[in-house]
């Protein structure tokens, strides 16, 4: 064989591969799937919408360091949309804070009742304490598109 023919059928061999390689890595992205949040129900355009995306109970609902995902935004005509993209199928959980003051914090009275408004998926409730993981969660298909709408509880 020929050194050219050599080269050659190296290059094919090296670009099948890399063609193989790049169509068995996009269905692992296809399995990610995305998430809209409809939050409704604040009574004012003040101030922000945390909210953050949670895969499991660590930190749910008011540990968003521990989010897989946030997002801080601007409220208008009293609602909120936010878009988490590239979500791995499997449980999740959103939980939301209404920073209408502005000081990048949620503000509670001395007893921990919230002084601002908060949401979780599922209009998940709030007992004894903060709402469960459990009674929030979802489930998102590979692939899938879910909305899902908040109530912001005050």
């Amino acid at each position: 064989m020929s050194a050219l023919r050599i080269v050659m059928a190296s290059f094919s061999t090296a670009l099948v591969l890399a063609v193989c390689a790049l169509s068995a890595a996009q269905p692992a992205a296809a399995k990610s799937g995305q998430v809209t949040v409809d939050i409704v129900g604040f009574k004012s355009d003040r101030g922000r919408a945390f909210v953050a995306l949670y895969r499991g109970p660590d930190g749910f609902p008011n540990k968003p360091n521990k989010a897989f995902a946030r997002k801080i935004v601007s409220i208008r005509e009293r609602r909120v949309r936010v878009v988490f993209d590239a979500v791995p199928a499997g449980e999740l959980a959103v939980s939301m804070i209404h920073d209408e003051n502005g000081n990048d914090e949620f503000d509670t009275n001395f007893v921990g009742i919230p002084k601002e408004g908060w949401g979780t998926s599922r209009d998940a409730k709030a007992g004894f304490g903060p709402p469960s993981y459990a009674d929030a969660v979802l489930k998102l298909a590979a692939g899938e598109r879910k909305r899902i709408v908040v109530h912001v509880q005050y």
